[in-house]
This record gives C-alpha cells, sequence and structure tokens, in this order.
C-alpha cells in the first residue's frame, strides 16, 4: 500500500526564500559532516575501537537530538503511515555509518573516501533514471568533473587495497545515495526534524544495544580520545538533521552536488587544526571540484 500524507502536514511550496535557507543550511551540512572524519581520527588515534566508537558517536547524538527537540518542539508523532521509509532510512544510516568509519580499518582514508563520495553520481543517475528529477548535460559533467577532482584531492592508489574496505566504502555510498531519494520523497509530508529524530534514535539503539551486548570494549586512552568520539557525535546529529532538510528545499541532485565540497573541507580542518599537509595537486583538485560544482548548478533558477 502507498503511503498517504496526513491533512495536517500539507506538501511543502518551494520559493526562493525557501532556496536561500537551503543554501545555508547546506553550508551548515557541509561544514559539520567535514569535522566529522576529524574528530573520528583523533578518536581512533587513542586507542578505541570501532564499535566502541559508536557507542559513544550514538549516544552523544541522541542525547544532542532530544535536548533539540525538547528547545524546538519537534515531535514524532503521526509518523506511522510512513514506518516502512523510516525504517529504510534507519537501516540505510546504519549501513553508511558502520561501513564508511569501518573502512578505514582496511584501505586508506583517501581511497575510502574517494569511493564513498560516488554517492552524488550515483544520486544523479537514479533520479533522473526514476524520473524524479531531470539531470542536463551541463549538470551530468558537474558530477563526473567534481569526481576527477576529488581523485586529484584525495591522490588514492589501489596497489594492494584491500577488496573488504572498497566494499564497505562502495556499500556506504550506495546507502546513502539511495537515503537521499527516500528522504526527497519522505519530505513531502513530514518535517525533517521529525525524520531526523526518528532515525538517530533508531539507529543508535541499535548500535548501542549492540555495542553494550558485545563488550569487549576499547575506550580512549585520554581526554583526546572522548573529545574525538563525542564530537563526531555532535557532528553527525547536527549535519544529519541539515542534510534532510536541505533535500527537502533542494532536491536530491543539487544537495549531493553540494556534498562534493565536504571532503574538500575535511582536509582544509586537518590542515588547519591537524598539521595535515596540503599538497600542490591537492588544491589543483579543490579548484577542480569548486569549479564542476559552480558548472553543475550553473542556469539554475535561484
Amino acid at each position: 500500500m502507498s503511503e498517504t500524507p496526513p491533512a495536517a502536514v500539507p506538501p511543502p511550496i518551494v520559493r526562493s526564500g525557501d532556496l536561500r535557507i537551503g543554501y545555508a543550511l547546506a553550508a551548515v551540512m557541509i561544514t559539520f559532516f567535514a569535522s566529522a572524519p576529524n574528530f573520528a581520527r583523533l578518536a581512533f588515534a587513542d586507542g578505541i575501537d570501532p564499535l566502541t566508537f559508536q557507542l559513544i558517536r550514538f549516544s552523544v547524538a541522541i542525547a544532542g537530538m532530544l535536548m533539540a527537540a525538547r528547545i524546538f518542539g519537534w515531535r514524532v508523532r503521526g509518523l506511522a503511515p510512513y514506518w516502512r521509509s523510516l525504517m529504510a532510512l534507519t537501516v540505510i544510516t546504519l549501513i553508511a555509518s558502520f561501513g564508511y568509519m569501518t573502512s578505514v580499518r582496511y584501505i586508506q582514508v583517501g581511497l575510502a573516501s574517494l569511493i564513498f563520495f560516488c554517492f552524488p553520481i550515483l544520486v544523479g543517475v537514479l533520479t533522473h533514471v526514476l524520473g524524479m528529477e531531470r539531470v542536463s548535460l551541463r549538470g551530468g559533467l558537474g558530477f563526473l568533473i567534481a569526481f576527477a577532482g576529488l581523485v586529484l584531492v584525495f591522490g588514492v592508489s589501489f596497489e594492494a587495497a584491500d577488496p573488504r574496505g572498497m566494499a564497505l566504502a562502495l556499500a556506504a555510498g550506495i546507502a546513502v545515495a539511495c537515503g537521499f531519494l527516500i528522504t526527497r520523497r519522505l519530505s513531502r509530508f513530514v518535517p525533517s526534524p521529525s525524520v531526523s529524530l526518528t532515525v538517530i534514535c533508531s539507529a543508535g539503539i541499535i548500535f548501542i544495544t549492540t555495542a553494550l551486548i558485545v563488550g569487549d570494549h576499547q575506550w580512549p586512552a585520554s581526554s583526546t580520545g572522548w573529545i574525538g568520539a563525542a564530537g563526531a557525535g555532535i557532528a553527525y546529529f547536527v549535519g544529519l538533521t541539515a542534510l534532510y532538510e536541505t533535500i527537502a528545499r533542494l532536491g536530491p541532485v543539487r544537495s549531493a552536488s553540494f556534498s562534493n565540497l565536504e571532503p574538500l573541507l575535511t582536509i582544509a580542518i586537518a590542515f588547519v587544526f591537524l598539521g595535515e599537509r596540503l599538497t600542490f595537486l591537492q588544491s589543483l583538485g579543490a579548484a577542480v571540484v569548486v569549479g564542476a560544482l559552480l558548472l553543475a548548478n550553473s542556469g539554475r533558477k535561484a
């Protein structure tokens, strides 16, 4: 049976003001998601294991979501007609979170990120094939050029790459692409904060329960690791909430195109705060990605 919208939440009308808010939310999404890998790097360098990292990360994310829901009055009532879509987003969150974070145990971070960030191209292809949103030739070229720029940014090598890590990163990217499409359809009827609250709490409960059952935790050795894991949790719930609302306002294709900026900001944060070096090729790749983003979005009405 198809999901029918409750009368209390009519389909939104996108106006020029909505688009401007969407661009602002996209900036918030990119900033917080870009900071998450750097927080995770601090935590893993301090000795934490992946499952314990998810335990702390989702505990903080759930606490943050519940606090925000209390302050802003977010509700999860009236969502029963959409339980299939919400459950699908929960499963997608589990796959993406575990797959992307765990892939770096087997392959380089750069290679994992490159494979994961194939999802903007997948979003463009899927929305075009399914008739959800038409992707122009200019937009398609923009996606491909942006991916080529990311190849320069990450400077990856496929030599001695572990298939397990590549499969995990690819699964995470495919999951995220599917999540963009489901979120767009769901956002016609359900407020984005309600979606975020439901998905984060559901996925978090599963991760936390699994971590407690498995046991054998490797906790951070110092406060640095705790800050890293907690910071990743804050970045996650803020970024995901902004993502859902960005998709609702800008659509999946345009939102996915902005996601190409996320790894650039991740590297910039690592350069400023973690002392990592930025090579000429990485700088060139960043310029290519920005140019591709401008190409993909040129000609669109604001």
